[in-house]
């Protein structure tokens, strides 16, 4: 636990301390910018040197405050290029210090690139683990549903990266699906029966120590009028939750799954679990 806190805070704090220091510096050029040129022994640019003050405010704002900082730490590294090109062009005539500057500017160029790939990354990781939800009208009733959804085995029908789910007793199943790069994986997990009423919801969740954590949920809502009902599905990680619930419309509804080839994925198998779930309704 200790470790995944550094890595996680390390870049944070790295991010928030270019911010700082960006709203340092703007404030500098912009309230000062003949004493900054002459202190760095290069021509006076009072605009020129504002708007790149003002440049540097905007950066660290955007930094501190924005949700997703990432596009303003990149937007440093512009900037600092911007910079670099302009002190290059004013060493030749200038003091050493313009020299200095030049080095320092280099230097800070290479924390904000650092922080920028960290947030990056960081990015990544929190779309990865943020969970997936959406949400669809399904023409069957909230019972034919709750059905098929209880059933763990019917899965792998509208998930593409399960390649088998079975269920075990006392309410766990165990999974077999594709990780990265097409990898096996396996894990087991529990389910149970949520909400208000018997079969408004089902949800399922990796049990301790397995390799895979995840969690998902699925709801039922009917529709007012008794037609049909509004399935809501969340996944944790994120998962392509969109095409499940398309695939589990078209199975429910019609009894196959169209394929890239144009032929029904299992249309026998499908609607003989239709026809058992219409027949127990019936009963």
């Amino acid at each position: 636990m200790q470790a995944l806190t550094i890595r996680h805070e390390t870049p944070t704090r790295l991010a928030r301390s270019l911010g700082w220091f960006s709203i340092g510096i703007g404030l500098a050029e912009v309230a000062a910018p003949r004493a900054l040129a002459r202190f760095l022994g290069v021509r006076e640019h009072p605009a020129l040197i504002r708007a790149l003050g003002l440049r540097e405010i905007a950066s660290g704002l955007g930094i501190l405050t924005a949700r997703r900082r990432n596009g303003w730490l990149w937007a440093r590294v512009g900037g600092d290029v911007i910079d670099l090109g302009l002190l290059t062009a004013a060493v030749p005539d200038a003091s050493g210090r313009a020299a200095g500057a030049l080095v320092a500017v280099a230097g800070v160029t290479a924390l904000d690139v650092v922080a920028s790939r960290a947030g990056r990354r960081d990015g990544r990781d929190e779309q990865a683990t943020r969970p997936a939800k959406h949400m669809i009208m399904i023409d069957r009733s909230c019972e034919d549903l709750y059905l098929f959804w209880r059933n763990v085995e019917n899965f792998p029908r509208v998930m593409r990266d399960l390649d088998s789910v079975r269920a075990l007793d006392g309410g766990r199943s165990h999974w077999v699906g594709r990780g990265r790069r097409g990898t096996r994986v396996e894990w087991d997990a529990e389910m149970e029966v949520t909400g208000g009423a018997p079969g408004s919801s089902v949800a399922w969740q990796s049990v301790p120590g397995s390799p895979v954590e995840t969690w998902g949920a699925v709801r039922f809502t009917p529709r007012r009028g008794g037609r049909g009902t509004l399935v809501e599905m969340e996944m944790k990680p994120g998962a392509d939750v969109t095409d499940a619930l398309r695939r589990c419309k078209w199975l429910i509804e019609t009894g196959e799954i169209p394929t890239t080839e144009g032929q029904p994925a299992g249309p026998s198998a499908s609607r003989a679990v239709i026809t058992r779930m219409t027949r127990r309704r019936a009963s």
